[in-house]
């Protein structure tokens, strides 16, 4: 993969799909920017997003379904499902065959079950697929609980998704290791780094002495994010301020506090905005 810069594009032609990554300017929003069929370039490209429900659908989604939309003419599927809501379940799978059926490709966040559906669906129609990856889909810690390896059904879903899927978009090379981790075939693995926006996110006169961690505060993150570590390591610099963002999911705030100096700051959730 050649890297370019200024705004331009990097580009790699990879079997039956193509990958354009933006960097510089027009890594705006996007961690995965174009996937497309490169046997039908020069015509408009159908692509149906798949997305999970309600507050699973995080704003990264959001903001890679933004700039996908400026490239192709794009659906999106909200998948939800259960026992308790068995008639949405019924019509979210209803909308992932009209939507299938429609598109030229598919896009997928997780190998999870949403992703398990679209692309067991997709090759009823004979599509080309793409999964993101990068977290308990791909990594596995038995100590901490972390993994849908570590639960039978999620676990299946996982496989399922990796194996069939014609694309396969690790974001880091970690993740990229735990993807290869479950494919003989290797070829289909191409790793995309996540992207930034150097216009809106850049220096503004001199640095402040804060530092600054993100992260959803749970018992799962103390140790695998580190949130633990970064709150104690606040008693090493006390006269710089540490500073914690990030939404209050169970009883590790509580743990956080009782063992936070106080040069520690816990915001709570921030709108992006």
């Amino acid at each position: 993969m050649a890297v370019a810069s200024g705004g331009q594009t990097t580009s790699e032609k990879t079997g039956s799909l193509h990958l354009v990554q933006t960097t510089g300017e027009r890594s705006v929003r996007l961690n995965w920017v174009r996937v497309v069929n490169s046997k039908s370039m020069k015509r408009a490209k159908k692509l149906l997003f798949v997305g999970a429900c309600g507050v699973y659908f995080r704003s990264f989604m959001q903001s890679d379904l933004d700039l996908l939309k400026e490239e192709f003419d794009v659906r999106l599927v909200k998948v939800c499902y259960g026992k308790r809501i068995l008639k949405r379940t019924l019509m979210t799978h209803l909308s992932l065959i009209s939507g299938i059926a429609w598109a030229d490709v598919v896009f997928c966040w997780f190998a999870n079950y949403e992703a398990f559906a679209a692309i067991a669906l997709s090759q009823l129609f004979n599509r080309k697929t793409a999964v993101a990856v990068g977290g308990q889909d791909v990594t596995t810690i038995p100590e901490l609980g972390y993994g849908l390896a570590l639960r039978r059904r999620p676990h299946f879903y996982q496989k399922f998704a990796l194996k069939k899927a014609t694309k396969v978009l690790p974001d880091s090379r970690d993740a990229e290791r735990g993807a290869l981790g479950f494919l003989s075939n290797t070829a289909k693995v191409t790793l995309v780094y996540l992207g930034v926006d150097s216009e809106k996110f850049h220096p503004l006169g001199s640095k402040k002495d804060i530092v600054i961690t993100e992260g959803e505060v749970t018992r799962s993150n103390l140790k695998r994010k580190g949130l633990e570590t970064f709150v104690k390591s606040a008693a090493y610099l006390p006269d710089v301020e540490f500073v914690l963002i990030g939404r209050f999911i169970d009883t590790a705030i509580d743990y956080l506090r009782s063992i936070a100096p106080k040069n520690v700051r816990f915001t709570g959730f921030l709108a992006e905005s």
